[in-house]
């Protein structure tokens, strides 16, 4: 038991699921209660990339693994600059792949000629 009269502690996991142990106790007595509470995973995985080449100078590729859906991707796609490391283009992704892109078989370029040598 702690200073406010109560105590709560994990007991197990299974599936997501947590089962807590809750102990409370005042002057008119203690109570015991088990309690499971059951969580999703709500975190959505980022898809792994790889850009080349990196620095750019004309066009910075991308290619994404294990990618059927342009909606599961980043919605900006930001270049800095290799000298003054600031932020030197920010593009849509949408409009760098087309949503007929085929992720997994090639890049999808985005022109880096706006932006003085840059690094992704």
């Amino acid at each position: 038991m702690n200073g406010n009269g109560g105590s709560a502690y994990f007991n197990s996991y299974v599936n997501n699921c947590y089962g807590i142990d809750i102990m409370v106790s005042n002057c008119f007595g203690a109570v015991q209660k088990g309690i499971t509470i059951c969580v999703d995973n709500c975190a959505k995985p980022m898809p792994v990339f790889s850009v080349f080449p990196n620095p750019a100078s004309d066009y910075l590729n991308i290619v994404f693994e294990e990618v059927t859906d342009i909606a599961s991707l980043p919605a900006t796609l930001k270049m800095y600059s290799e000298s003054s490391q600031q932020e030197a283009k920010a593009m849509d992704l949408a409009d760098v792949c087309s949503s007929a892109h085929s992720f997994t078989s090639s890049p999808c370029s985005a022109s880096a000629h706006s932006a003085s040598k840059s690094l992704f």
